[in-house]
């Protein structure tokens, strides 16, 4: 962003952290010792089928397990070990670079927001899990993260451009970033299935806010097609056994390294009841965040009920389907011959009561206006932590499935306080900077204690009380 010419602060404080960033990652290659965790097993894992020409997802593994990520993990470390030679430290460096890249579009998430004060972007910079995740462990959440990021981006974009619309009285139409948005959500879920999190607040964005049915349905098409685009020579030869491994949605995490739940006993950690209880958890804060944040339209006319997820969402999306459905028939009716041009006149003339009615609601449809920049990603960065909330197991690269977009969660934290000025916006930097200490001591704690894991899962529902509720 530029204004006459010169650069923003904003700009400029992402760039010198984005520079500092790599400069502090190249002395952490440097000085810090490489500690093999995953990244023979995922060579092992992908040379199976570039090397072997092993097409069947059962066969295919390392020293560490079975393969258990789609096919986009397959291609991008493929290439990963292609373009580094297969040597640890040359993926190191590249891994720095991918580390500086997602740290400048998470920075662009927060400044675009307008929420996270600039002198809070620091905070997102001085990780240590986060420089591990990526500069020495190079885990594929990482890379996953950077495609969750881009398409928090083309929501945004969504925001921007009606904007800019608006101002010069074009015709809105967000189905352009959406379709980016859940093209780039794909690509994230065919590399690790954590990105699926993104899914029920990319929705309510897609169906909630004003998309023709026909945008609706490519943009769904365009996330399955994807995924089966990748996919494609699994699929083509064993596809219940790519199915089976690489969506696996019953596997049982290992107790050892779970991060969030060391304070119960194991026996409790594997029940089903757990995963249950959880699943149930997930779904109501879901639902509940839907209702009370994601889609709540106040800014209606002069005695208008206000809309509410329940169940205003549903029923603008059947009034969407009814009014795209019955254009396109009247579309191709305006087609046909000049007698049955006659007959659809007649039918027209006998139906005219009921055109004042479609007319309302086509009006009450064209109202409905797109998410400003920070509520599109608030929605997303929600969405995901909710799933973090709720997990059955969290190990320690997780901590990059939501760490960068924390500041932009808590900063739009709900109050019943309202504080303003420079006093209280100071205070809140401190509020904000000291759950984010308490949080990364609880991803730093090796190996983690009944004590770190109970810690952990009280910040997090002490956020989402006060931040998503």
């Amino acid at each position: 962003m530029t204004t006459r010419g010169k650069t923003s602060p904003q700009i400029m404080m992402i760039s010198l952290l984005c520079i500092f960033e790599l400069a502090l990652s190249l002395l952490i290659i440097k000085y810090v010792s490489y500690t093999e965790i995953d990244w023979i097993a995922y060579g092992e894992e992908v040379d199976g089928f570039f090397k072997f020409k092993e097409y069947d997802y059962r066969k295919l593994g390392g020293h560490t397990g079975p393969l258990v990520y789609p096919a986009g993990f397959v291609y991008c470390y493929g290439f990963i070990r292609w373009i580094t030679g297969e040597e640890v430290r040359n993926a190191q460096v590249l891994f720095a670079f991918l580390y500086v890249f997602n740290q400048w579009l998470a920075l662009r998430i927060l400044q675009r927001s307008g929420k996270v004060p600039i002198a809070f972007y620091a905070a997102t910079c001085l990780s240590k899990r986060m420089h591990s995740i990526f500069t020495l462990r190079m885990f594929n959440d990482g890379v996953c993260t950077i495609f969750c990021h881009l398409a928090v981006l083309a929501f945004m974009d969504g925001a921007k451009k009606e904007k800019e619309k608006k101002a010069k009285k074009m015709t809105i139409n967000n189905g352009r970033a959406c379709l980016r948005g859940f093209a780039w959500l794909s690509v994230a879920t065919s590399i690790k299935m954590n990105a699926l999190l993104y899914l029920p607040p990319a929705l309510v964005l897609l169906v909630g806010y004003g998309q023709t049915l026909w945008e609706i349905l490519l943009c769904v098409i365009v996330f399955v097609g994807v995924q089966v685009a990748l996919a494609l020579p699994f699929l083509l030869t064993f596809p219940k056994s790519y199915l089976a491994r690489a969506f696996e949605l019953t596997r049982v995490f290992t107790y050892k390294w779970t991060v969030n739940f060391k304070f119960l006993s194991e026996d409790c950690f594997v029940s089903k009841e757990l995963a249950h209880g959880l699943l149930s958890v997930h779904v109501a804060a879901l639902f509940v965040a839907a209702h009370r944040k994601w889609f709540r339209r106040r800014n209606l006319p002069p005695g208008a009920k206000e809309q509410r997820f329940f169940w205003d969402f549903f029923g603008n999306f059947f009034r969407i389907a009814k009014r795209d459905i019955s254009s396109a028939f009247r579309g191709k009716s305006s087609s046909s011959s000049s007698s049955t041009r006659s007959r659809r006149s007649g039918i027209e003339n006998r139906n005219s009561e009921k055109s004042g009615s479609d007319d309302d609601n086509d009006k009450e449809l064209e109202r409905i206006k797109y998410p400003s920049e920070n509520d599109a990603a608030l929605m997303l960065a929600q969405g995901n932590f909710i799933g973090v909330l709720c997990a059955r197991s969290l190990h320690y690269q997780f901590y990059s499935w939501y760490f960068n977009l924390l500041p932009l969660i808590l900063f739009n934290r709900t109050s019943l306080i309202h504080r303003k000025g420079n006093i209280n916006m100071i205070f809140e930097c401190m509020r904000n900077g000291g759950i984010m200490l308490c949080l990364e001591y609880c991803w730093n704690k090796y190996p983690s204690t009944a004590f770190s894991s109970l810690l952990l899962q009280a910040t997090h529902a002490m956020i989402y009380a006060t931040c998503v509720l």
